[in-house]
């Protein structure tokens, strides 16, 4: 297998690869990038898996995130425009594929919960929140899997 051949290392740069920021990897002949870009929330896989209930906790981009604030002439700067027009293509684009993914679950399949817990655009690199983004998770997710007091 794959994983056995690889260095952890290069398994984690592999997973991390977003171009653009960082190229994909090439290991054993394959270019390997990040599974966002496929599978932002991976629900083909979880169909695969016989169930009642089916937990997604969904981290990546989403229409629901608040716009940005009215941008500066340094905001109009850094990040380039480049880049900034990649980040924003790439948003929509896992956005859209996580909302197909949603919509597409099987209505006869597993109960799907999913979890929402931040909202916020460029939440991958806002490091610094990592805690307040654990907690505010932890917290969604009971929220959603607490059943319902009885009428």
């Amino acid at each position: 297998p794959l994983h056995d051949a690889v260095a952890l290392h290069q398994a984690l740069y592999a997973s991390c690869a977003l171009p653009l920021y960082f190229p994909p990897a090439v290991i054993n002949g394959r270019r390997l990038a990040d599974g966002g870009l496929r599978a932002v929330l991976a629900l083909d896989v979880a169909r695969s898996i016989p169930a009642d209930l089916a937990v997604a906790i969904h981290v990546g981009p989403g229409f629901d995130e608040p716009p940005l604030p009215p941008s500066t002439a340094l905001h109009r700067l850094l990040p380039p425009p480049l880049i900034r027009a990649h980040g924003e293509a790439i948003r929509i684009m896992m956005a859209a594929q996580t909302e197909l993914a949603i919509a597409a679950w099987p209505r006869d399949g597993a109960r799907l919960v999913v979890v929402r817990a931040v909202a916020e655009r460029e939440a991958t690199f806002a490091v610094g929140a990592g805690e307040r983004y654990v907690e505010a998770g932890y917290r969604q997710t009971r929220l959603a899997l607490t059943p319902e007091s009885p009428p």
